[in-house]
């Protein structure tokens, strides 16, 4: 499995995301500010953690993901689809939780052009689209699961596990 161990640094008004996996370390410059990433660093510098990517652009709905995984995961936000496949690129995720309805480009937008980049990445919608149209149709669109909103604790838990075996 991989793992990946990545924090942002802010030196001078400039971001820096670095990047440890395995033994290779990497160094990325982004123009984003710190308010628009979140990245949580982990507790004990030694333990390497799984990193998800997680793209919903509202914050409570963000603030609940993070409680629920936070301890378990290297997790980085992205609030809109734009930033979701630019994060893919830079920080190696095993897994993305992907909302739907975003700004700038939308869930099943930034899924296709993860697709192009990885057909293996494991991409759980998590959505407040809940009719079995909406399902059907986003597991049509390139993702991997479906979650319904409001999210279950132990079945987000459950389904990430599922899909990181």
């Amino acid at each position: 499995m991989k793992t990946c161990n990545c924090f942002f640094v802010e030196i001078i008004g400039c971001i820096f995301l670095i990047k440890r996996t395995f033994e290779s370390v990497f160094y990325y410059f982004s123009q984003w500010h710190l308010t628009q990433i979140y990245m949580e660093n982990p507790e004990n510098e030694n333990a390497e953690k799984l990193t998800i990517l997680i793209a919903e652009d509202d914050d409570s709905n963000y603030i609940l993901l993070h409680v629920l995984l936070k301890q378990d995961y290297c997790l980085v936000r992205a609030h809109n689809g734009r930033e979701a496949v630019q994060l893919f690129r830079e920080c190696c995720p095993c897994l993305i939780l992907m909302d739907i309805k975003m700004p700038e480009m939308d869930g099943y937008e930034a899924t296709t052009a993860i697709r192009h980049l990885s057909s293996s990445i494991p991409i759980i919608a998590v959505t407040a689209y809940a009719f079995r149209e909406d399902r059907e149709r986003i597991l049509s669109s390139g993702f991997s699961d479906y979650l319904s909103k409001p999210v279950n604790g132990q079945a987000l838990k459950n389904k990430i596990l599922e899909h990181l075996r």
